[in-house]
């Protein structure tokens, strides 16, 4: 017994230094690590043998690796001959079916299905014999078709597999043929791919069709077997270059494929930046990966910043998106795995897209696969493609966070935040309809320049952005469609090409400030399929093209850049019917329909265009031939457009829908969250944020403003996106009744997400909830050092927790802990909070699926966030229209004939402040026109009494006119002037009444002309009485000559049962502006000056509380004349059908609330 122990003492001891020592193949050639103890080393042959973090070997014992290889091209299956039909041997030909010898596609023979008539027809079989094939690969299938008659159901393609003992098997592969669904004039190929099943000996290949019309030939079929079962190492050499840099080279076992590489270990990541090039002349398919062999069994791996699953030897694990139907690529352009002790991240840089995939499998480790196609067409970099990617360590605490935080780190630029205001996307705003902007946070209108809003937008502080859609062109083809507007299946490709071309030359289509054929150029620039032809949508006829402005000639994409750059010299174009005194401005760019299909998942075969790529082909998962993905020309457009915008000190506002965010959320600065509902799962947010970092986030959801949505599912989605400052957005602004039906929850939750999406989303919490079910993210510490936590609960119970805050990670002082103040902002409600250590403890109630907004901050800091509360609702004062309820300014309605717009001229009253009192100056160019406004129809009651009260300006011009007829008119004008006691004779105003019939009561019209010179605002007014028979009337208000300026500020007409209460509300709105001016505007009683003053003295540290004090004594003394103006106005309680008032009272109200304390 006694040797029996020592034996197994020794043996133990023996286990345990055996498993101590390093794997044999860890002495490598040459080693690259990073300042933190990242370690790569690499083997003579140029294998991965060693990969460490502080001395700690990760890989498998005996485990290399390094790059691969997969070919991914087709080889001709050696189981299957006669595709062409030049006999009858191997196939069986079925009822209907028959060789023929008149219509060929390559040979002397193909196959004819022939079912004419008016009767739908089934065919037999075209059934080849059985083919022998591998198990578990993947193979291509093509044939050729041409298409006389095809209507019904289509022609039908059956692969049955069989095993070993021709036994048939339940997987089998079905294709119905109906695109294209048309006569087709020219032979065209059809790529089928499939994969065998793992028992699979043998196969058939059947055509038939059922219940069909069809008249077509078949012709070349091919069976290849694609690309390799398994991934082949390259071998070569690393050699080190200096301290920083290693160089790999290696090659395939061919030596047809060569990878080139600098491995760098500069700073805290190791980056490796490489090219894979072609020597053998072909086109090529592959996929070129990377792989580490981590002995990773029980490890976690991160799907994204909240979902992780534990890694077992027989998964393997990834995140993919999609795009197209078999081309994936990761989620995010990094990925974490991590244990207690360790986390080891994979990472792409986001400005050189590919399609990349990473994962972890045990048999092949941590891997990086790029998809890659080498054509010695793509002139920048024929048979080459390039790469990099990025290895890094991070902190295992916070696993997939701690990873994001480093990226944003390592690479700043792709998360840069440019915009300084917060708030909402959204488009097509009627600025007549919309009053109060700010109570739904419009900050980003898409739709400034092709919609009425960007004169609007400008005036009130709202990005306006010129709209682009780039990636093609649809056009009306009238005369070959159907009644729906769609391209009938019955027109053949051919045909539509002609109309597209002759329609390009014959009817140019130019964009505003380009001299580029919009028409020409689409067509110029246009995607070529496997088959050679344009890529044409029948339903809603549109054509796809390149927009990669590096095309030769004029292209499409060079067409849209000048359209830009005019747009931004000349942002007016679009007010053609309108002139504005002041000239509007843009502010950077919107592109439209990002999305990952229709205009992203062409495969581009057009070898010309592949000459001016930047980016490395992809190839195709249907033909296995090297192509330029559509998603990849858009992003060379998107990217130019972006740098320029940048360049200029714009910004870019984009339309993106998942999971379009992996390739282009960075080019943009206020990334579109979807154009689709807000009610999105929680690891949509998750995504969104982890690729857009601190930049604004907004969805446009329209069902917000409609009443069809219920108002508890509205409040739901908008709490959601508080959770993670994302806007909810909507469109479109244009029918009054629905804009308010938002109102009130815009309002109160807007604000809430505006000043956390400024603080900045930071992926690292830095607080833990007591239960799994509370999702808490940390927005901040902003500049005025405010924290703020949402905690959003998942669940369909209600939840008491506590939230663990490290303050110490926070920058707080120890001594600042006592000082913080907690509030949950929903409910304006002080929450308890105790220290504890370095932690703040907090204990908070939540109900199931709602969202809590907790704000931490010092006392101080609580005082300077009321005073930005108080500064944003005294800026809206600032900005705000007051007018009345019981009438209208019927200017705002006002229309200058076109022949007309250069003498009518819309601005802004400078003298007045208020963002909306426009101004029409009416100012005749010429004796010898007529200039006329027109204010359109207006309805009365016959035999009512009206007032029209017009306020105006009138000024005569420096008109000189020399010689016998300029003397004669200054006479007869004076004598004109002095007949109409001193009115201005060529100024006058005629009411047109008309009946019901829209006729003009002619006998009833009213002319008058009561104008004088004035240089202060003076008022005219009217009193008539509508004549019996009337029920509209119109006012035309025109200028005969050329020697008066008229400026006109406002028009009413009410009637005289209306007076007095229509004159008691318009001396109240005279009395909100008087008061506005006074305590906003004037120089002297600025009262935002004065916060801004206060603001400057709380920021100092060393300020001493007799300052604060003093000037806070200021603040309240002007401050009293809101509470005095508040109970004025509310005492009036005739007033409560102005929205304009209403909305004022309600912002002295929430003033008066916010100082109450």
């Amino acid at each position: 017994m006694k040797t029996l122990r020592h034996y197994h003492i020794a043996f133990v001891l023996f286990l345990t230094f055996f498993f101590l020592l390093p794997p044999l193949s860890l002495s490598g050639a040459a080693s690259i690590s990073t300042e933190n103890g990242l370690t790569l080393s690499f083997a003579s042959n140029g294998d991965l043998n060693g990969f460490k973090i502080k001395d700690n070997n990760l890989l498998r014992y005996e485990k290399t690796g390094g790059f691969y290889v997969r070919d991914m091209g087709p080889v001709p299956s050696e189981g299957f001959t006669n595709g062409g039909f030049e006999s009858e041997k191997g196939w069986s030909l079925g009822e209907k079916w028959y060789r023929d010898w008149k219509e060929t596609h390559e040979g002397k023979w193909s196959v004819k299905l022939e079912m004419p008539g008016s009767v739908m027809h089934n065919s037999g079989q075209l059934l080849s014999e059985k083919i022998s094939v591998k198990p578990e690969r993947e193979y291509l299938l093509t044939f050729s078709l041409k298409i006389k008659k095809l209507s019904g159901n289509g022609i039908n393609l059956l692969i049955n597999q069989y095993d070993r003992e021709n036994k048939p098997l339940k997987e089998l592969f079905h294709q119905v043929i109906k695109e294209p669904g048309s006569k087709e004039e020219d032979w065209f190929k059809v790529y089928h791919p499939f994969k065998t099943a793992k028992e699979t000996s043998y196969i058939t290949i059947s055509f038939y069709s059922h219940k069909s019309l069809v008249i077509l030939w078949l012709d070349s079929i091919e069976l290849s077997i694609v690309g390799n079962s398994k991934h082949a190492k390259l071998s070569g050499e690393v050699k080190a270059s200096g301290n920083e840099f290693l160089l790999y080279h290696g090659a395939s076992e061919e030596k047809h494929l060569v990878v080139n590489a600098t491995i760098s270990g500069k700073g805290d990541f190791i980056r490796v930046d490489g090219t894979v090039e072609d020597f053998s002349g072909n086109d090529r398919a592959l996929i070129l990966s990377f792989q580490i062999p981590i002995e990773a069994r029980g490890w976690t791996w991160w799907d994204d910043i909240q979902r992780k699953r534990e890694i077992h030897e027989e998964e393997c694990y990834n995140e993919f998106y999609t795009v197209g139907k078999d081309r994936y690529f990761s989620k995010l352009p990094l990925s974490c795995i991590n244990n207690p002790n360790t986390s080891i991240s994979i990472a792409v840089p986001l400005n050189m897209p590919r399609i990349f995939r990473i994962s972890y499998c045990y048999d092949r480790g941590y891997e990086l696969e790029f998809d890659f196609g080498l054509s010695k067409d793509t002139a920048k970099f024929p048979q080459k493609a390039s790469f990099s990617f990025l290895i890094y360590s991070s902190d295992p605490k916070w696993g997939m966070r701690s990873a994001l935080k480093k990226y944003y780190g390592i690479f700043p630029k792709f998360f840069e935040k440019r915009n300084e205001r917060e708030g909402i996307w959204f488009g097509w705003l009627d600025p007549e309809k919309m009053r109060d902007p700010e109570d739904f946070g419009l900050m980003f209108d898409s739709t400034a320049v092709v919609g009425k809003s960007l004169i609007y937008d400008n005036r009130h502080k709202i990005y306006a952005f010129p709209y682009f859609e780039p990636y093609g062109i649809g056009i009306s083809w009238s005369n070959v469609l159907d009644e729906d507007k769609h391209i009938s299946p019955e027109i053949p490709y051919s045909k539509i090409k002609d109309r597209l071309e002759e329609i390009a030359i014959n009817q140019e289509v130019k964009l505003f400030g380009s001299g580029v054929n919009l028409g020409k150029a689409a067509l110029d620039s246009a995607y070529d399929d496997e088959n050679g032809k344009l890529y044409i949508a029948r339903y809603k006829p549109y054509l796809f093209s390149n927009p990669d402005p590096d095309l030769n000639g004029e292209s499409y994409g060079k067409a849209i850049l000048q359209e830009l750059g005019y747009l931004f010299e000349n942002p007016e174009i679009f007010y053609l019917k309108e002139k504005y005194a002041e000239k509007p401005f843009i502010d950077g760019c919107y592109i439209d329909s990002i999305v990952p299909w229709h205009w992203a998942n062409k495969e581009n075969y057009n070898k010309e265009q592949f000459k001016y790529a930047d980016i490395p082909l992809v190839f195709s998962y249907k033909t296995r031939k090297p192509v330029q993905l559509s998603n990849f020309c858009n992003y060379e457009l998107i990217s130019h457009i972006s740098d320029s915008m940048h360049e200029k000190g714009k910004l870019m506002l984009g339309n993106i829908w998942a999971c379009n965010h992996t390739y282009f959320a960075h080019l943009f600065d206020i990334v579109g969250a979807g154009e689709y509902s807000s009610d999105q799962p929680d690891l949509h947010f998750h995504y969104l944020r982890s690729l857009s970092y601190q930049k604004t986030l907004s969805f446009t959801d329209r069902e917000l403003t409609s009443p069809n949505l219920d108002i508890k599912e509205k409040e739901k989605r908008l709490k959601k996106c508080l959770a993670y400052g994302v806007f909810p957005g909507s469109y479109r602004w244009q029918k009054e009744g629905e804009l308010e039906l938002p109102r009130e929850l815009y309002k109160k939750y807007i604000p809430l997400i505006q000043r956390i999406s400024s603080a900045g989303w930071e992926p690292i919490p830095e607080a833990s909830s007591s239960h799994p079910d509370i999702m808490v993210e940390r927005f901040g510490p902003s500049k005025y050092r405010d924290l703020y936590f949402t905690l959003r609960n998942t669940s369909d119970s209600e939840k008491k927790i506590t939230l663990r805050i490290n303050t110490s990670s926070l920058d707080f002082k120890e001594g600042d802990i006592k000082n913080l103040i907690v509030e949950e902002l929903l409910s304006g409600k002080e929450l308890k909070s105790e220290a504890l250590g370095n932690s703040l403890i907090v204990q908070v109630e939540i109900s199931s699926e709602n969202t809590k907004l907790l704000h931490i901050s010092l006392k101080r800091r609580q005082l300077i966030k009321k005073l930005f509360e108080i500064k944003n609702e005294l800026n809206i004062f600032s900005n705000s229209e007051i007018s009345t309820y019981k009438t209208e300014n019927l200017l705002t309605k006002c229309i200058a004939p076109e022949k007309n717009s250069e003498s009518i001229i819309y601005y802004f009253d400078k003298e007045d402040g208020l963002a909306d009192s426009r101004i029409v100056q009416m100012k005749n160019n010429s004796n010898g026109k007529i200039v006329q406004l027109r204010i359109p129809e207006f309805p009365v009651i016959p035999g009512e009494f009206y007032l029209l009260n017009l306020t105006y300006k009138a000024s005569p011009q420096e008109i000189t006119r020399e010689g016998f007829l300029g003397y004669n008119f200054n006479i007869i004008y004076n004598l004109l002037k002095f007949l109409s006691s001193g009115y201005l004779p060529e100024i006058s105003v005629r009411l047109l009444f008309l009946d019901h019939g829209n006729h003009v009561l002619d006998k009833e019209t009213i002319y008058f002309n009561e104008f004088t010179y004035t240089d202060s605002w003076k008022d005219l007014d009217k009193y008539f009485i509508a004549p019996w028979g009337s029920k509209k009337v119109a006012i035309h208000i025109k200028i005969e000559s050329n020697r008066t300026t008229l400026l006109l500020k406002d028009l009413r007409l009410y009637s005289r049962s209306n007076a007095l209460e229509s004159e008691r509300e318009i001396n109240h709105v005279e009395e909100i502006k008087s008061f506005i001016k006074e305590n906003l505007i004037s120089k002297d009683r600025n009262l935002i000056n004065l916060i801004n003053e206060l603001l400057v003295i709380l920021e100092k540290d060393n300020s001493n509380e007799a300052d604060i004090n003093k000037q806070l004594s200021l603040f309240r003394e002007q401050l009293i004349q809101f509470e005095k103006m508040f109970i004025f106005m509310s005492a009036d309680k005739s007033l409560n059908k102005n929205n304009d008032i209403l909305r004022f009272l309600w912002r002295l109200k929430i003033i008066n609330s916010i100082i109450s304390p």
